[in-house]
């Protein structure tokens, strides 16, 4: 946190099902204190060996996260701007001015949506053959070391590692086999890693629609995260997500202003923007699309 590392706050929803694979509610994880302290040992544990093996010189498989997109921080300004957040240019910005950024937003309506705009608007961390700083941590040398039971990238550092420490870098059989593959491995590791984690995302939005499929006619509090020429996306505090299609607001003909983020009445002015806080109601939901259909109540 000193040297300016990333800490969003985000919540995750897990899905519980019954015997039948039915989704039954939605439990909604958010960090706590424990969970942080065991994240910072992790992060200790996995720039400690990241330094040691830099400082070797020797083979190795690092975790990298390069600066955001510029394109993407045009549109994180514009948001900033219309909240009127002392932080409005962020281009070029130090992960210290998004903790910042986070901070500000922290207790305010549109956390959440903060958070989420500044998470989609960073590159996507990736594992390499060569050194290179992790952004979101403010690291300037990380690996995944801590988990092998779930990465393959984990693996091959504990193999170079013991390797390294003893000294046989040159005749061990994993380790001569891998080094001069480490290139193509660790592009692979990051393709597949994006794999699963879109797999999962699916899994979840299916669910969701699923469960949400029982409470068509119901409505619900949600708050506006996303805004087209076609409609309006809406988060419900279950993380799911549906739109409300411009069609189907009332009484007006509505314009979309793209620098804004906003639909706006052409004859009442009434406007919709992001950030906002409605009510709507379910009126259709197709889980094989994982697609949910709102109107405003």
């Amino acid at each position: 946190m000193a040297r300016g590392g990333l800490d969003f706050e985000t919540v995750e929803a897990k899905v519980r099902l019954d015997a039948d694979g039915k989704p039954i509610e939605v439990i909604l994880r958010e960090r706590t204190v424990a969970t942080n302290m065991i994240e910072e040992a992790m992060i200790a544990a996995n720039e400690a060996v990241a330094r040691h093996m830099r400082d070797a010189k020797a083979p190795m498989v690092y975790r990298i996260h390069e600066d955001p997109d510029p394109d993407a921080l045009d549109q994180i300004s514009l948001v900033l701007k219309e909240f009127d957040y002392p932080i409005k240019d962020i281009h070029g910005a130090s992960p210290a001015t998004f903790q910042r950024i986070i901070a500000f937003a922290h207790g305010r309506r549109e956390k959440y949506l903060i958070n989420s705009l500044l998470v989609r608007s960073l590159e996507r961390a990736r594992y390499v053959d060569f050194l290179s700083p992790h952004f979101g941590l403010a690291s300037e040398a990380y690996c995944h070391f801590t988990s092998p039971i779930r990465r393959y990238p984990d693996l091959i550092v504990h193999r170079l590692l013991k390797a390294q420490l003893r000294g046989t870098l040159d005749s061990d059989f994993d380790a001569v086999r891998m080094t001069p593959e480490l290139g193509w491995l660790a592009e692979h590791s990051s393709q597949m890693e994006r794999e699963a984690a879109m797999a999962e995302m699916d899994s979840v939005r299916f669910k969701l629609c699923e469960l949400m499929a029982d409470h068509v006619g119901e409505e619900f509090d949600g708050i506006v995260t996303g805004v087209a020429n076609y409609g309006l996306f809406i988060q419900l505090s279950n993380t799911a997500e549906g739109l409300v299609h411009s069609e189907a607001l009332p009484g007006d003909h509505y314009r979309y202003e793209s620098t804004r983020h906003m639909l706006v009445g052409d004859k009442k002015g009434d406007s919709y923007r992001l950030g906002q806080s409605v009510k709507v109601r379910i009126t259709n939901v197709s889980p094989g699309d994982a697609r949910i259909d709102m109107e405003l109540a």
